[in-house]
């Protein structure tokens, strides 16, 4: 049975209960720094070189603007999140007499997700939303984040940038010095949002609404938005 000394001047070596505490935070003290050992090799096993990136759960918010448009991108997944458009407003708040909106929101964090799936030589899958990226660089209309990794001259860059009264958003992704690591033939850029409600009936935005992508130096082009499509437009061979 343990008993601590009544005596306040026993030194702390001759108190049983002192001793066991010291030898409980001692003992908790190895247990904590095992278990962070154990979570760096499970981290360093599922990413490879970015498993910095993947310990820091410490998600921030980003903003840039230019006059027309305006994007909130999260540094998890280094993904945008928010999407205004700047001087249009949503029918609802063009009812709403107390509303002070002067841009109208395409989709916010809940429906939005947008990430890159990577595999390294291992053919271990990466998910980019896994990752936490740290800012490199930024202005008013442009930032470079970086998802880092166990060196320093390596890292995947995302740089969105808006130029001057435009509508585009501009999106590079820079994989710097990984050409070890990654395998280029598998990898998957992937974006699936829906859209937020901005006109008076679901009707109308069914009839007027339309989503179109185009590639560098070539015309806009479009799916069929009503009825199933596709186009193998980005071929790899």
């Amino acid at each position: 049975k343990l008993v601590k000394a009544e005596n306040p001047d026993l030194s702390p070596e001759d108190d049983s209960l002192a001793f066991w505490d010291i030898y409980d935070s001692v003992h908790k003290a190895e247990f904590l720094k095992k278990k962070e050992e154990e979570n760096l090799a499970r981290l360093d096993k599922k990413y490879g070189v970015f498993a910095p990136a993947a310990t820091n759960n410490d998600k921030k918010y980003f903003t840039i603007e230019n006059s027309n448009v305006k994007l909130k991108i999260s540094s998890m997944g280094g993904q945008i999140v928010e999407a205004h458009v700047k001087d249009y407003i949503s029918y609802h708040d063009f009812k709403d007499s107390a509303s002070t909106a002067s841009s109208i929101q395409l989709f916010d964090e809940d429906s939005t997700m947008h990430f890159l799936r990577l595999r390294n030589n291992e053919f271990d899958s990466i998910n980019t939303l896994d990752l936490n990226f740290e800012v490199a660089e930024a202005t008013a209309s442009s930032i470079r984040l970086r998802a880092k990794t166990n060196d320093t001259s390596k890292y995947l860059e995302f740089h969105y940038h808006l130029d001057d009264s435009s509508y585009v958003a501009n999106y590079d992704i820079n994989f710097v010095g990984l050409h070890k690591d990654l395998d280029p033939n598998k990898m998957d850029l992937r974006w699936n949002m829906t859209g937020l409600s901005t006109e008076k009936l679901a009707s109308q935005e069914r009839t007027i609404c339309g989503v179109m992508f185009k590639c560098e130096g070539e015309n806009r082009d479009y799916l069929n938005e009503r009825g199933s499509d596709a186009l193998n437009e980005f071929g790899t061979d």
